[in-house]
């Protein structure tokens, strides 16, 4: 059954869902091939504020299906200090590395026959090359957007992985429920997206237990304080990510975001009050996590033990002083490895967690444990979770990469709960809104 629902998924995401990757090529140079990706599937550039100039021209599909009235939109996600994008030679919208993507509108009321030229004019970052990660390009009925073929298909990769994994024997309802689509003609599109909304409101009836299932999003903004950036750019990020997040916060009260480093709270108290007062009032309110309790998020390796004290004994006095709490959550989430004698050390400084997803970047066997106990050898233990991976520097709110995440942690964990952080980060960031 499950080559058939695969079929079916295929068909269905194929309709009004197309990677555009492999299409640009570089605008100062027209007659050159499409610019090559990276093994990631990146185009990359040189950093140090290089300009690129990406185009392409967009067009509807080969096929029968109907795109007239349909809203095109591109799905752009880059890692640029500088981002403007032009419809048709117009100027239509800027970004950075903060708001780092975009679904931006190519057109609305489709026409058949129809193109649209796209640039994008993206400048590296000082520290760092650039990188255009994502280009999607998908057709939406905005008037019904869950008619969309795409949307099913997004619905149904989740589901039939999960049945895959847990529930193989519900494979076979859902392969009855998906039978009237291939006997469909793709280009009747009101009898597609009329099949469409009644399989939507099928699905539930499928695996109704998919919906005990949590997750928990935690915005976040990893900074490293001391990398390849003067330590003066280094507040100038932190400034502006925390800003970033109070901005969103007042459209989306219920974003909590998390993040480390007294150090960088220090800076801003004594710096830019105003914000700093805003920060603590969003602490107050449950909005605001502090994390780490770690002055910064250091070595824990090549340091003296009295260091890795210090780290901890000023960190939480100024969380103590400053918030009127501890952290609890012990949170490293890209130091480069783990003294055997720091859950001694936390549990000393009052701390019962160690979150970090570094353990993901190992070059040999995983490791085997997304949930463990973490004891030193003079017996005392934290409970030690491995975040989710991310390697690009970006962990966006895709749904089938959740998804995937959740199936492997619940397959590893039998766990129901866990965590997602939606963050632009290293250098910095935070959620960008339009993942709010």
């Amino acid at each position: 059954m499950s080559p058939q629902i695969e079929g079916t998924i295929a068909k269905l995401l194929a309709l009004t869902q197309r990677d555009q990757q492999r299409c640009w090529f570089n605008a100062l140079n027209p007659s050159s091939d499409f610019l090559p990706l990276d093994d990631r599937g990146y185009v990359i550039w040189s950093g140090g504020g290089e300009t690129l100039s990406l185009q392409q021209t967009i067009t509807q599909p080969a096929g029968n299906y109907d795109y007239g009235g349909l809203t095109a939109r591109l799905k752009l996600v880059w890692w640029a200090d500088r981002a403007r994008l032009f419809v048709d030679g117009e100027f239509k919208q800027e970004g950075d590395l903060f708001d780092s993507s975009c679904r931006l509108l190519l057109a609305e009321g489709w026409q058949p026959g129809q193109t649209v030229e796209v640039r994008l004019d993206l400048t590296s970052p000082n520290h760092d090359r650039g990188g255009l990660m994502k280009a999607q390009l998908i057709w939406e009925n905005e008037a019904q957007p869950q008619a969309c073929p795409h949307w099913l298909g997004e619905q149904l990769t989740i589901l039939h992985r999960y049945l895959q994994r847990f529930c193989p024997e519900k494979l076979e309802a859902l392969g009855s429920l998906l039978q009237p689509l291939a006997a469909l003609d793709c280009s009747d599109r009101g009898q597609l997206e009329a099949e469409i909304i009644k399989i939507n409101e099928g699905l539930e009836h499928v695996a109704p237990e998919i919906k005990q299932r949590t997750f928990h999003l935690l915005g976040h903004g990893h900074l490293d304080l001391a990398w390849l950036w003067p330590v003066k750019e280094t507040w100038g990020v932190g400034e502006a990510t925390f800003r970033s997040v109070i901005n969103l916060q007042r459209g989306f009260p219920e974003l909590t975001f998390g993040h480390t480093s007294p150090v960088l709270y220090q800076w801003i108290k004594h710096h830019r009050p105003p914000l700093w007062k805003t920060i603590k009032q969003a602490v107050e309110q449950g909005q605001w996590e502090l994390l780490a309790g770690m002055w910064v998020e250091p070595d824990t390796n090549l340091v003296a033990g009295e260091s890795l004290a210090r780290q901890l004994l000023y960190g939480q006095r100024f969380y103590l002083e400053e918030f009127g709490q501890l952290s609890l959550v012990g949170w490293l989430p890209d130091s480069f490895g783990f003294s055997a004698q720091l859950p001694q050390l936390l549990t000393q400084a009052g701390i019962d967690y160690f979150v970090s997803g570094k353990l993901q970047w190992g070059d040999g066997k995983p490791f085997p444990h997304g949930v463990c106990w973490w004891e030193s050898p003079d017996g005392s233990r934290v409970l030690m979770v491995q975040s989710p991976p991310n390697v690009a520097g970006v962990m966006d709110t895709d749904a089938i990469a959740m998804a995937n995440y959740w199936l492997d942690w619940e397959g590893q964990t039998g766990l129901k709960e866990m965590i997602w952080l939606p963050g632009v980060g290293d250098h910095g960031g935070g959620p960008p809104g339009i993942w709010c």
